[in-house]
């Protein structure tokens, strides 16, 4: 059995994060399965994460305004159509526009994302395998069976 590495560090446009799924996303990851919180601010540094493994999702510490400017972008999956293993990546300059926000995920991430959900206006993705091909995408989506199927090396995240 794989080992589920969640933990999210995006230093320089790169984040640590385990998966997410597509669809109707689960409020609670399910036993066993591992789930994170990572806030980012619109150059992909990561400005906390915050695991769990079991029935219950991490929250995001903090209060007063640091806390008002959070915002859900993304979710991140391991498997197709929104299951697995996920990430919740939070945006700390509010929701998504035409800049949007970029980050390149961990690791494990590039090795198992396939599928994102999308939150707060964030509909489009801009994807980069390990080929180096770019694709862009309506979000929610899911990639299995693509080129871009566990070999994400970067994901810009924007309303269009």
């Amino acid at each position: 059995m794989k080992r589920r590495i969640a933990a999210a560090a995006i230093v320089a446009l790169s984040v640590s994060t385990p998966a997410t799924a597509l669809a109707a996303a689960p409020s609670a990851a399910a036993p066993g399965q591992r789930s994170c919180s990572v806030l980012i601010d619109r150059h992909g540094h990561t400005l906390q994460t915050v695991c769990a493994t079991g029935d219950r999702a991490p929250a995001l510490r903090g209060t007063g305004t640091a806390s008002l400017s959070r915002t859900k972008l993304m979710t991140w999956f391991s498997d197709a159509q929104l299951h697995g293993d996920h990430t919740d990546i939070y945006g700390n300059a509010g929701d998504c526009d035409s800049s949007g926000y970029s980050v390149v995920p961990d690791s494990w991430w590039q090795r198992n994302m396939s599928s994102i959900m999308s939150h707060n206006h964030c509909n489009t993705a801009r994807l980069i395998n390990h080929a180096g091909d770019a694709t862009v995408r309506n979000l929610s989506t899911s990639f299995g069976g693509t080129p871009w199927n566990d070999s994400v090396i970067h994901v810009r995240v924007y309303r269009h």
